[in-house]
């Protein structure tokens, strides 16, 4: 589980490294293929669904494919 506060709803969460990982991203030439990659887990290590694991990991999710939507040629792969 990533570190960060979730004592709120979901979109207010922190997640340190995708912040860090977005202005990394935004160093980069805007004609430079970015390709965000979601590593396949074996089904047993993944949080249950609707579990508070699951919630974080889905949110972590949606906010990577946000960014990766508004970054020139950049893809978000799951």
């Amino acid at each position: 589980m990533p570190p960060g506060e979730r004592s709120s709803a979901p979109a207010n969460w922190r997640y340190p490294a995708l912040e860090q990982l977005q202005a990394d991203l935004a160093l980069l030439a805007d004609d430079t293929r970015k390709i965000l990659f979601f590593v396949p887990y074996h089904h047993g290590l993944l949080p249950s669904p609707g579990s508070p694991g699951a919630l974080v990991w889905n949110e972590c999710k949606r906010r990577v494919a946000r960014f990766a939507a508004q970054i020139p040629h950049a893809l978000a792969v799951d």
